[in-house]
């Protein structure tokens, strides 16, 4: 049973990705919610499906870690999760808007691809969640971090610096590449584009939905038409 891990390398479209992908036959459903305090973004009702990676050192305790979520036949459609006080949280390889060699906290920042590798001893899936900055979803994406500024530790020039930085990991495209590894650019998914659906659910060898694109209009109607 390939569990799937849904790495937040984008942020913000992460939640909705899960939820819709849980709605396939196989999986553990994750009902959802717009959430009031960020205004307009999406966040699950009940979202006990999120393994904690503070203490794992070897592949064998994340087993133990999953094993407190996985507890059905079905299959888990989950996020990491580390120290909300360490950057890249919701990523497992590091990967956000900070680049190598960025100075934080008086230290040069690197991506860390050390919980990817104990993962990836596993025949879990991972689609790593991209989002184009270039895309029209660029300012949505912008609005969530900017409820964040305050900890980006960049003061006033704090979004020019997060689009640049943004802009060059994405054309740089360093995520590791793998047979059960996926990335999702979410905007071309939200775009109703039928390649890019067709696309993922051969990877996550499930049948498609008749009517996926309705998931999208509600996305548009809860979250980008407000």
């Amino acid at each position: 049973m390939n569990h799937v891990l849904v790495d937040y390398t984008a942020g913000t479209f992460g939640d909705w990705l899960r939820y819709f992908i849980a709605e396939h036959n196989g999986f553990q459903k994750l009902p959802f919610e717009t959430e009031t305090l960020y205004e307009k973004f999406l966040k699950l009702k009940i979202d006990n499906n999120k393994v904690c990676l503070n203490n794992v050192k070897t592949t064998n305790d994340f087993i133990k870690e999953f094993e407190k979520i996985s507890n059905s036949d079905l299959r888990q459609c989950y996020k990491y999760v580390s120290d909300l006080n360490v950057p890249a949280s919701h990523s497992c390889v590091g990967a956000n808007w900070l680049e190598d060699g960025s100075i934080i906290d008086g230290k040069p920042f690197k991506w860390d691809y050390t919980n990817y590798n104990l993962i990836r001893e596993t025949d879990h899936k991972i689609v790593f969640v991209i989002l184009s900055p270039f895309s029209k979803y660029k300012d949505l994406y912008i609005k969530r971090h900017e409820l964040w500024k305050e900890n980006l530790k960049f003061k006033d020039n704090w979004k020019e610096y997060h689009e640049t930085i943004w802009k060059k990991n994405y054309m740089k495209d360093n995520l590791p590449k793998h047979k059960l590894n996926y990335q999702l650019e979410i905007n071309n998914l939200l775009d109703k584009d039928d390649e890019t659906y067709y696309s993922l659910i051969k990877f996550l060898d499930v049948n498609p939905i008749d009517k996926w694109k309705d998931y999208i209009n509600d996305f548009d109607r809860l979250i980008l038409s407000k």
